[in-house]
């Protein structure tokens, strides 16, 4: 009986959950979907000048990697965990291990660095050693508040998958405030200087604030729908709704621009106004 009970409820699961994606659709990471998105858009001929993510892709290498081989540059935050090598490290092959070890010895089948040489190192406890010197102080962009001031410090290093590519480590700081740090790995085929990477990290901001509009304005994360195909058009009429305000807001802002320009400016000073108002 409980045998069968759990047949005929595993049965009904599957079923209720064929509602809410095709069969074909399989479980994917954040990172994973990242890549294939990324992977469609170079294969239909959109090639975006540089890519910009948060912690939870940034972490993984995988991401970074799949950018890097589409020769496209990245500016991806990490934890303080993240590691590196200050110094490309020399490599040991496997055949070069394996020829150390006795016969019944576990045998490697890819690269390690070899015997000696440094190990990787945190950023957060690289970040502390930074001389006074090494921080300059960029806008990253202009916020709700004015513009948006940090310290800022890099510094090249290798990335801790080998065989690593040769990256840049990027810190940021508020003004004077150690304990406000956050990290970033860069990477380019071609040099950019650091105000480059600042204005890039920067755009981070309009990102999270075009989110947050999507949700206030149009209800992005409102949808109570029990299927696939009801998220996707809930989520794709907010998008177009989205795409509406900010088309009409810009055609506003350019026409109210327009008056201004074509408005002729009264001669008459504040002090003429107040004693014609006086004398009426």
């Amino acid at each position: 009986m409980a045998s069968s009970t759990l047949v005929r409820m595993t049965s009904d699961l599957h079923d209720y959950c064929a509602l809410f994606h095709p069969p074909t659709i399989v479980y994917k990471t954040k990172p994973e979907l990242a890549i294939e998105m990324l992977q469609e858009a170079v294969a239909r001929g959109v090639r975006p000048l540089w890519v910009g993510a948060d912690k939870i892709y940034g972490e993984v290498e995988a991401f970074r990697r799949a950018v890097a081989e589409h020769q496209l540059d990245y500016a991806v935050s990490v934890s303080k965990q993240a590691k590196v090598w200050l110094t490309r490290p020399r490599l040991e092959s496997p055949e070069e291990f394996n020829a150390k070890i006795v016969a019944q010895g576990r045998r490697r089948t890819r690269y390690y660095p070899a015997p000696g040489e440094p190990e990787k190192v945190r950023v957060d406890e690289y970040a502390r050693d930074l001389d006074p010197e090494q921080w300059q102080e960029y806008s990253c962009g202009q916020g709700t508040k004015g513009e948006r001031l940090y310290q800022w410090a890099v510094v090249e290093v290798v990335e801790n998958e080998l065989p690593g590519r040769d990256s840049l480590l990027i810190v940021r700081q508020k003004l004077g405030d150690a304990s406000s740090r956050a990290y970033f790995l860069a990477h380019s085929a071609h040099p950019h200087a650091l105000q480059t990477w600042v204005e890039r990290i920067g755009t981070r901001w309009p990102i999270e604030q075009c989110f947050e509009e999507a949700k206030n304005e149009c209800g992005v994360d409102e949808y109570e729908v029990r299927s696939w195909q009801g998220w996707h058009r809930h989520i794709t009429l907010s998008m177009v709704a989205q795409n509406f305000l900010a088309e009409q807001r810009s055609a506003c802002a350019q026409e109210e621009a327009a008056k201004k320009k074509r408005r002729p400016r009264s001669s008459r000073t504040p002090a003429d106004r107040a004693l014609e108002r006086c004398d009426g």
